[in-house]
């Protein structure tokens, strides 16, 4: 099983965030890369074919890929972009979670049960600041759990 970070929304307008390293300015793929540790900086993406695990998850419509290793900078980076582009009164849920073993259907919905129960629920205002919303954010990602934030 592996773990599997998204950005739940019903604001079909939130941007992407394409790494420079992954990336050229025009946003075409690039082939080569300075160092091994360039595949796994921080990149957004919108998701338009989505692991069947997810919408048991979430109902919001519109899935974005959170691509990266996590590490306290890229983390940091995740909450600016975020910050900068919520939009006010659209809904916005950050997803942790372990993606089922479907070897067959029984496995795969016991997976999901079990990866319902096991999730910590948070909730957490984007308004108490961007230090603190970023210091919160970075906490929930550091210790490795799976997890669900409903942000507000």
């Amino acid at each position: 099983m592996s773990l599997y970070d998204f950005i739940a929304t019903d604001d079909g307008r939130f941007p992407r965030l394409l790494s420079s390293k992954k990336h050229t300015a025009d946003g075409r793929a690039k082939n080569r890369f300075d160092s091994y540790d360039d595949l796994y900086e921080l990149e957004i993406l919108k998701d338009e074919n989505p692991y069947k695990d997810v919408f048991f998850y979430t109902g919001l419509p519109f899935i974005y890929s959170i691509d990266w290793s996590y590490s306290q900078e890229r983390c940091r980076t995740l909450s600016e972009h975020l910050m900068r582009n919520l939009s006010k009164g659209s809904r916005y849920e950050i997803h942790r979670i372990l993606l089922a073993d479907s070897r067959s259907a029984k496995s795969f919905r016991r997976d999901i049960d079990n990866g319902l129960k096991e999730r910590r629920e948070h909730k957490l205002s984007v308004s108490v600041g961007p230090d603190r919303f970023s210091d919160e954010l970075c906490r929930l990602f550091g210790e490795g759990e799976i997890f669900f934030v409903r942000l507000y």
